[in-house]
């Protein structure tokens, strides 16, 4: 009798980003080393290069080089995975975008009433569509979400997992911005978001930018900030209109910003700018025609 073995196939790259960090996860046995290196060997070296991009560009600890130096600690399986990346790296450099999001009050309500949707209408497949890009020519994986949050006695991963709205990471604020004095607390968390973002800017050279946020609290300034600061790296900034929270008046003026009321709106505005196509659009603008307009804003 003859036993066929079935191979393992090469994972896609969101895949392959989302195994090695589970396995990267806590301490590394042989086992689990061995598996992330024969991830990366089977990839060809283009997806192994956007592989490569999608964990060096997210907001946690999971790069390539600290997942080389603290997780594979096998000295024929460091050097064996090194020349991957090293090979890969001519192809981590696509150009497309990557999306930074608040999660209160733009993704999901957060605003003491006492039924609320976990998601606003519309924002899933808005999401989605800007992470698959136009006719679904991206590669997964570019949605990461910036927030305020502490991260250590108030995460953000629960939210956003609740919300089902596909995400590569979540970087939270600091204890330290969190117990600022009264006098500061507004301003140091926006300057820690402010780093944030800049930060995941940096961390994703070859794509655009989207920033989204709201009017509750200090997003508007936060990303004219950051967009200062990284001339020509943001495509837009959307800033979700919260009903008693006025947007500045600087936005109106600045055509960087989209202001939109509900998430139809957003999908109309980023069409237009070819950042999704129409079927795209049409996705979103259902999803919100479907919901009661209590749920939409």
């Amino acid at each position: 009798m003859t036993c066929t073995v079935t191979p393992r196939r090469a994972l896609a790259p969101r895949e392959a980003q989302q195994r090695i960090e589970k396995l990267a996860e806590g301490s590394t046995d042989l086992r689990e080393e061995r598996e992330i290196v024969d991830i990366l060997e089977r990839q060809s070296p283009q997806a192994r290069g956007e592989t490569v991009r999608l964990l060096d560009g997210g907001g946690d600890r999971h790069t390539a080089a600290k997942i080389l130096k603290k997780d594979i600690d096998d000295p024929t399986l460091r050097a064996r995975a090194s020349r991957l990346v090293d090979e890969a790296r001519p192809f981590s450099c696509s150009p497309g975008t990557v999306v930074l999001s608040d999660i209160d009050d733009t993704v999901v309500p957060n605003r003491g009433k006492s039924v609320l949707p976990t998601v606003f209408p519309g924002a899933r497949e808005l999401y989605a569509a800007l992470d698959e890009g136009p006719s679904g020519s991206d590669v997964k994986g570019d949605v990461h979400f910036v927030t305020a949050r502490d991260g250590l006695f108030v995460s953000g991963v629960p939210a956003v997992k609740r919300a089902g709205v596909e995400f590569g990471s979540v970087r939270h604020g600091d204890v330290a911005s969190a117990i600022a004095s009264p006098f500061d607390h507004n301003r140091a968390l926006a300057d820690r978001k402010v780093k944030n973002l800049t930060e995941l800017v940096d961390k994703n050279p070859s794509r655009a930018a989207v920033l989204v946020g709201d009017t509750v609290q200090a997003d508007p300034d936060v990303f004219r900030r950051v967009m200062d600061a990284r001339p020509g790296k943001v495509s837009v900034a959307l800033v979700h209109a919260i009903p008693g929270f006025k947007a500045p008046a600087f936005v109106q003026h600045d055509a960087r910003f989209v202001v939109f009321a509900d998430y139809g709106e957003a999908a109309r505005a980023l069409c237009d700018r070819g950042l999704i196509d129409e079927t795209q659009r049409d996705r979103v603008l259902a999803s919100v025609a479907a919901a009661p307009l209590s749920a939409r804003r």
